[in-house]
């Protein structure tokens, strides 16, 4: 993977709350009640087995209606990717199989008989009597990927990274969406973007300061993640949905 493309993938988990890396975590007990503090979340367990998991709120978009999803553009109308809006009032893939979840890196829903209907990097995949547009990341792969066989609209085999997702009974995909990589800010070459600092003890970027964020929440100077308080003053950026209204929640 090209710095340039491991960035994109890195600020955007970093701006959402998740971290690059996979040993930001400590445990400590106290009366039989055990705390685990990953990342930004806190997962306690008490003496009687019974867990809470307290996962910071993040600047989300809340939708309504599918017509809600539709994806803004810049100088011009917004744009029907085929979104919908789910149950729990947030803009997400419509699927029919488990590849369209599994390859969604974008996203996209976009419909293709020839990958050269499909905007580069995106590949057609086939999906049920048609294809759809969706980026192929190759092996090996990173943590929170499988290795897996597809089709390509030409019926070759196509060997491709996959989230560990599926599309369920009400035909949305769920599942993990967390990516997390061998990222080291440590090691040479590897220097944290702007408004990011290197924890030298995990080897993770951690935001620095609220610009970090995007104005999609602001910066837990405590943990190093992007977090919700209030959305009226810390979710400023610019929706990316046409019809939504930001709330501070889980993703």
């Amino acid at each position: 993977m090209t710095k340039s493309l491991f960035w994109g993938m890195a600020l955007s988990l970093a701006v959402a709350g998740i971290g690059c890396g996979d040993d930001d975590s400590s445990s400590t007990t106290d009366g039989g009640s055990t705390t685990t503090t990953d990342g930004g979340s806190t997962t306690t367990t008490d003496g009687g087995g019974t867990t809470v998991v307290d996962t910071p709120d993040q600047c989300v978009e809340e939708c309504s209606e599918d017509a809600d999803c539709m994806v803004n553009v810049p100088g011009s109308d917004p744009v029907d990717s085929g979104l919908v809006c789910s149950d729990d009032s947030r803009c997400v893939t419509p699927c029919e199989e488990d590849v369209e979840c599994q390859l969604s890196i974008g996203e996209s829903n976009t419909d293709c008989s020839t990958s050269e209907e499909c905007t580069a990097p995106f590949v057609c995949i086939a999906v049920g009597d048609g294809g759809k547009c969706v980026v192929p990341l190759d092996p090996p792969c990173q943590t929170g990927f499988v290795e897996t066989t597809v089709k390509d609209i030409d019926d070759e085999d196509v060997t491709l990274c996959a989230l560990e997702r599926t599309c369920d009974s009400a035909n949305q995909c769920v599942g993990n969406t967390t990516v997390t990589s061998d990222f080291d800010c440590n090691e040479p070459e590897m220097d944290c973007p702007e408004n990011f600092e290197c924890d030298t003890a995990s080897g993770d970027c951690k935001c620095s300061n609220d610009e970090a964020c995007g104005g999609r929440g602001v910066c837990d100077m405590d943990s190093g993640f992007c977090e919700c308080n209030d959305a009226s003053s810390d979710c400023t950026a610019d929706s990316i949905y046409s019809g939504t209204d930001f709330v501070c929640g889980s993703l």
